[in-house]
């Protein structure tokens, strides 16, 4: 917790998620996501008043940006801890409400933020989890990967509908280049309110992605055309170094 401001230090703690204090002089939230996005740390949280981070969108990194007073309740715990543990929780994807539930970037704004312990969980591949997030994040960082090798990422997600009597949801993904992206079933038919229906989403890609961030979206539209959920697919060549 700082200023963030010396990558050298930030990296003796590349495992942890850190949290950046913006002092507000000029380019300092940007020198700061950078020190972060370097030294490799798991994830960052920058606390500052700048209402401009529409840049840090595409982040390669989980990053939450959070406003002076949100901020000071996250220092505020840090400080009556003797081993603060957190973890950044993506939201779920619930169908048929409106307006329909929508995550538009990698980042998470204050109001999207939840404190919780980090575990394993956070493996979005792992389908033993509770998997009605609705963010994909495929990992293609392969280093040592030979020449023009594939590998194939599958996603499981629970979806459930909360919307009144049945209702049929289309798929449709927009194209990433440079990878295949696929979902089993593309249609989900729901036949009552509160059905759930689960859903694999597969990217087929490089071991070794040339791009460190390419983005997509998976949509679920109903038959009817009154409600959609788009859901981000991030495809990244980005690693923690250990």
């Amino acid at each position: 917790m700082g200023a963030c401001g010396n990558t050298s230090e930030l990296r003796k703690i590349n495992q942890k998620i850190v949290v950046c204090q913006d002092p507000g002089k000029e380019d300092s939230l940007n020198d700061q996501f950078n020190n972060v996005q370097v030294a490799g740390n798991t994830a960052g949280v920058f606390i500052t008043n700048n209402s401009d981070v529409d840049v840090f969108e595409q982040s390669p990194f989980p990053a939450i940006f959070l406003q002076q007073k949100d901020g000071d309740t996250v220092v505020d715990f840090i400080k009556t801890k003797t081993d603060p543990k957190a973890s950044i929780e993506f939201k779920k994807t619930i169908l048929g409400i409106k307006p329909s539930p929508r995550v538009t970037s990698y980042t998470s704004r204050a109001h999207q933020m939840q404190t919780i312990t980090k575990s394993s969980s956070n493996n979005c591949s792992n389908p033993s989890l509770d998997l009605n997030y609705p963010s994909f994040i495929a990992f293609f960082n392969d280093r040592g990967a030979k020449p023009n090798s594939t590998t194939i990422l599958d996603f499981y997600r629970t979806v459930t509908n909360v919307g009144d009597g049945s209702s049929t949801y289309i798929a449709n993904v927009t194209p990433i280049s440079g990878l295949k992206v696929t979902v089993e079933p593309d249609i989900l038919v729901f036949k009552e309110k509160y059905d759930k229906k689960s859903f694999k989403l597969s990217v087929e890609g490089p071991r070794q992605l040339n791009e460190a961030v390419s983005f997509g979206y998976l949509t679920w539209e109903d038959s009817g055309r009154k409600h959609v959920v788009r859901s981000p697919i991030v495809a990244t060549s980005y690693k923690i170094e250990k």
